[in-house]
């Protein structure tokens, strides 16, 4: 279940490359405390699924660097916003 879920994870990142063709993709929060089992599975997914005119779409995922707060600074952002 586990590897289906990464693979679909890989199918619509590369959808969302195809379509809007982004520098990177970070991936980050509690599904990257299985990243050394996840990003085989995802890259392996992109290279299937990524029409061949993206070839380097694999190498644009990355890892968040932000331990797991990313949630929490997003939240922090976004009501910055709406502050008087």
């Amino acid at each position: 279940i586990i590897q289906r879920g990464f693979k679909y994870l890989g199918l619509g990142i590369s959808n969302t490359i195809a379509l809007i063709d982004p520098e990177i993709v970070v991936l980050g929060g509690g599904i990257t405390r299985a990243w050394d089992v996840m990003s085989p599975i995802v890259q392996s997914a992109i290279k299937e699924y990524l029409p061949s005119v993206f070839p380097d779409g694999g190498k644009r995922i990355r890892q968040s660097t932000l331990n797991g707060v990313e949630t929490l600074l997003g939240a922090a952002i976004l009501t910055a916003g709406y502050a008087d």
